[in-house]
């Protein structure tokens, strides 16, 4: 899978060339700049607070 839509950011990267990227499993992304790839990389993986709309196991929306 490939992600060409910076995370931080959320801004589509047109031409990937020369952007950084991490690969994370499958999951191929790409980022504006090596600044928000870092800030990517600096978020806690573990969410202090519940997410919204989290499928719980059996596939249903919380909340």
């Amino acid at each position: 899978m490939l992600s060409n839509i910076d995370p931080i950011t959320g801004r589509d990267i047109g031409e990937l060339a020369g952007h950084p990227f991490i690969v994370d499993g499958n999951m191929t992304m790409y980022f504006e700049t090596e600044e928000t790839r870092q800030a990517y990389l600096d978020m806690p993986a573990d969410h202090p607070f519940k997410l919204v709309d989290n499928p719980t196991d059996e596939g249903y929306a919380e909340g």
